[in-house]
């Protein structure tokens, strides 16, 4: 009987002991699970975090990407306005040349001068429709930004950076400067 004792004992030692391992096992496992899960949610907060700064990045080359379109849309005709500022040059240069001369030496030109200021009017309503507008600097203190300065004067009559003399228009499209004026 001392036997069967001890054998029961040693049977009941040895299942609890399977039991014990069974039990660690499952708790080892919940542990792996639980790591896992943290990994896992870990890893899903990063993802959910590169998403957002994904879309937030599409958002901002959309808003640009429109920003650019609409700029493009203002001013396309810009190298087509430089050059046609060209002409408007020569006709305002022709018509200074022509006032200042006397009666006399005018002669039979009214009509080229009416001919010529009627184009140059013609030019400046073609501007105006595309929004393109004449810098008039004179007088007015120097701006960087809209004039160029092609020499600096001393006049009695205008305080210092103020805007003496004006040897080219400047321009501007829409909001945009499309030539500095030539100052001095």
């Amino acid at each position: 009987m001392a036997d069967k004792i001890d054998n029961t004992t040693f049977e009941d030692q040895l299942q609890e002991k399977q039991n014990d391992d069974i039990e660690m096992e499952t708790v080892i496992e919940e542990n792996d699970n639980s790591e896992d899960e943290l990994n896992l949610k870990k890893e899903n907060e990063k993802l959910k975090d590169q998403l957002m700064r994904v879309a937030a990045e599409k958002e901002n080359i959309q808003k640009r990407l429109e920003k650019e379109k609409i700029d493009l849309g203002k001013y396309v005709i810009t190298n087509f306005a430089r050059e046609l500022l060209h002409v408007a040059d020569t006709l305002s240069l022709a018509l200074k040349d022509i006032k200042n001369k006397s009666d006399t030496e005018k002669g039979g030109l009214k009509s080229v001068i009416e001919g010529i200021e009627l184009t140059e009017s013609n030019l400046m309503k073609i501007f105006e429709k595309f929004k393109i507008k004449k810098i008039d600097p004179k007088g007015v203190p120097f701006d960087h930004n809209y004039h160029q300065a092609m020499i600096q004067v001393e006049s009695p009559d205008h305080q210092p950076g103020d805007i003496v003399n004006v040897f080219q228009q400047g321009y501007i499209i829409e909001d945009r400067l499309l030539r500095p004026a030539m100052v001095s």
